[in-house]
């Protein structure tokens, strides 16, 4: 009788029912401060990833339409931000960077720098968070690919006609700019027929004291840090323009049929291109019919007048005689 008055009243039962409540409560209670925990170490680590990040307070120059490999940039003002302040990278070290990824000839960059296109972004290979992204902006501001009195960009675009190459710099069809390098002692008139006669050379071997550096198409006038550089040209043509023009070649190819040479210039089997050096003169099929029999005289003594210009790879009438020139095709 007493348990059953007992448990009418609902006298408290020691076991296990009675203590769910309080459990669950401390339960909720351990739930929630576990939730803010993590919530807080996110919203930190959120934190500290965005603080990495930091916007450089000058913007950066492209003085034209440019690319670096798939990456286009229009002209403008750039705003650098390095991807993590803390490491290595600074943004003094960013300018130099983007001026030599712009300068660079076929948008494969400098080991272990790769370009993210979609991101607008140079990472390290190896190394994802040393790196900066670029972001086109309005307005002004320091920095830049141009410095003062030390480059300029020619204004008018220079224009290959055929698919050609400088050595093993492979030029392919198309409209380029040239930057100079010292303008005070170099003009955008003189880089634009040094790029024609470095065109038609005939081994790659420019005269002295010219070098080229093949990776990012420059010229050097030695170690002067005098010449220039090219690259290919996007968007409309500048009016006028009147940056010249690639010297153009006879149709067709000229085939030498197995190793030969003409004094100093080496044949080796394989096509050539013919190139008048002077629109009226001789004709491509002359041309032709000249180098043919000047394949015959091995030791270079041509008949009168003509004579071998062995950096050009010309056979002229006489000095600064009407001629023509001949190139490999590859």
């Amino acid at each position: 009788m007493s348990r059953s008055t007992l448990n009418l009243t609902g006298s408290p039962d020691l076991g296990g029912r009675s203590a769910q409540p309080g459990r669950r409560r401390l339960s909720l209670i351990a739930m929630f401060v576990a939730a803010a925990t993590i919530l807080a170490i996110s919203l930190g680590a959120a934190e500290r990833s965005e603080a990495a990040r930091a916007a450089c307070p000058a913007t950066f120059r492209v003085v034209h339409n440019d690319r670096i490999g798939k990456l286009s940039l229009p002209a403008g003002n750039y705003r650098i931000t390095l991807l993590d302040s803390t490491g290595p990278l600074t943004c003094s070290g960013t300018t130099p960077l983007f001026a030599r990824f712009l300068q660079d000839f076929d948008g494969v960059l400098p080991s272990p720098w790769v370009v993210q296109v979609k991101k607008s972004q140079f990472r390290q290979r190896g190394n994802p968070s040393v790196g900066f992204k670029v972001t086109r902006v309005g307005g002004g501001g320091g920095g830049g690919r141009y410095p003062a009195g030390g480059r300029k960009s020619c204004n008018g675009l220079f224009d290959v006609l055929r698919n050609d190459q400088i050595g093993r710099l492979r030029v392919p069809r198309g409209k380029y700019r040239i930057t100079v390098l010292s303008p005070t002692r170099i003009s955008c008139a003189r880089a634009s027929a040094l790029l024609d006669q470095f065109l038609n050379d005939f081994d790659g071997r420019l005269p002295a004291p010219w070098k080229l550096k093949a990776s990012s198409g420059t010229f050097l006038r030695g170690s002067s840090g005098v010449g220039f550089y090219f690259e290919r040209a996007y968007g409309p043509d500048p009016k006028p323009n009147s940056g010249g023009r690639s010297s153009d070649y006879c149709p067709g190819t000229f085939s030498v049929q197995h190793n030969d040479k003409i004094g100093p210039l080496v044949f080796p089997k394989g096509a050539y291109r013919i190139e008048l050096s002077q629109k009226r003169g001789i004709t491509c099929k002359q041309a032709s019919t000249y180098f043919s029999q000047f394949l015959n005289f091995p030791n270079g003594k041509l008949p009168s007048p003509w004579i071998i210009n062995r950096n050009s790879g010309t056979f002229s009438r006489g000095k600064g005689g009407k001629g023509f020139r001949v190139k490999p095709t590859s």
